[in-house]
């Protein structure tokens, strides 16, 4: 038992020293990009770093109205939870000399605006009032062009039934006045 568990370990460090030991140095061309790279890599860890994304945005404007609808909806939950406006706003990362004033001048822009935005645009303080005609009762209905036959009247008086120009109820009488003619 003890010499598998010696032999297994020799393996491994075997063959992990002749992994390392075949690796070759590395060529001019190696060495030159490493030191490039290296440099580099420096140079980028001295720069600060702005916080912002300034190129081209990558979101659809589709995202970015749901976006813009989620802080709104958000922002209204808040202002009903706790009953007075919130009035802090966290400003972005990057503007360490923005003053006070200008940061409220911000504010009091944004609480326009999401005012602006959450204002209904024309909408009439009341609503005006429904009238409401009387029912005033359809004249029969007329069959001219001489005599047709029965099929001809109930073809016609279900075209009237079906334009809504007669009501039901004279439907159903006109529709048993023909039926019971002989």
């Amino acid at each position: 038992m003890q010499i598998s568990k010696s032999l297994l370990t020799l393996t491994v460090v075997a063959i992990c020293a002749g992994t390392v030991s075949q690796a070759a140095p590395d060529t001019e061309t190696q060495a030159k990009a490493r030191a490039a790279l290296h440099k580099k890599m420096a140079e980028l860890d001295e720069q600060p770093f702005a916080g912002a994304f300034v190129g081209k945005s990558a979101a659809t404007p589709v995202q970015i109205e749901r976006s813009r609808e989620s802080v709104r909806q958000q922002y209204i939950e808040l202002n009903k939870q706790g009953g007075e406006a919130v009035s802090y706003v966290a400003p972005p990362a990057g503007n360490a000399g923005a003053t006070s004033e200008q940061i409220e001048r911000a504010r009091k822009l944004v609480h326009q605006r999401l005012a602006e935005l959450d204002a209904p645009e024309t909408a009439p303080s009341t609503p005006p009032p429904v009238v409401v005609a009387p029912p005033s009762q359809p004249a029969p209905p007329v069959f001219a062009d001489g005599p047709k036959t029965k099929q001809q009247r109930l073809a016609e008086l279900l075209k009237l039934y079906q334009a809504d120009t007669i009501s039901p109820e004279q439907y159903h009488k006109e529709r048993a006045k023909i039926v019971a003619e002989p």
